[in-house]
């Protein structure tokens, strides 16, 4: 039995897509085994979904984003 790997990908980009983009891609290059989330912007998590990644909102708030 092959144990699943979890990683995370955090995208905080507000300003350009780029960061996205290129986790998405190294996303796709992953093995099998290896399952990756993706924390992103609310201006780009669409363009996350849409990629076909596991996407989630960065959270905000008290115990989320400290700049908020």
């Amino acid at each position: 039995m092959t144990a699943t790997l979890k990683i995370a990908f955090v995208c905080p980009g507000k300003f350009s897509f780029g960061e996205l983009q290129n986790a998405i891609t190294v996303a796709w290059q992953l093995p099998a085994t290896v399952e990756a989330e993706f924390l992103a912007s609310d201006q780009y998590l669409n363009l996350a979904l849409g990629s076909g990644v596991a996407a989630h909102p960065i959270p905000t708030g008290p115990r989320g984003n400290p700049s908020s």
